[in-house]
C-alpha cells in the first residue's frame, strides 16, 4: 500500500486581496468589503449585494442622478435631457 505525508510546511499562507466596498446609489447596488486570495484565488470573506438607496429629491429632482421626482408636478430645477419623464421632442 502506497501512503503519501505531507508535512504542514508544504502549505502556504493565504495572500490576503482585500475586496473594497461599494457604495449603493440610486442606480447601482453596492457591495460589502470582502477578500480573497490572489494565488489560489479562494474567496475568504464573501461580498454581499447592498440594496440600491432611495432617490434623494431637493427642488425636485434627485441629487444624485438627476432623475425628477414623480411625486412633484413643479419639477423647475431640472437639467435638460435628465429627465426619465420628460416626453421626447
Amino acid at each position: 500500500m502506497l501512503s503519501f505525508f505531507i508535512s504542514p510546511t508544504d502549505y502556504t499562507s493565504h495572500t490576503v486581496v482585500v475586496d473594497p466596498h461599494v457604495d449603493a446609489t440610486c442606480t447601482k447596488t453596492g457591495l460589502t468589503q470582502g477578500s480573497h486570495c490572489s494565488v489560489c484565488g479562494e474567496i475568504l470573506v464573501p461580498q454581499e449585494v447592498i440594496p440600491m438607496t432611495d432617490h434623494s429629491y431637493v427642488n425636485g429632482i434627485c441629487i444624485y442622478c438627476g432623475a425628477g421626482d414623480p411625486l412633484n408636478p413643479d419639477r423647475t430645477a431640472l437639467i435638460p435631457g435628465t429627465d426619465p419623464f420628460e416626453l421626447p421632442h
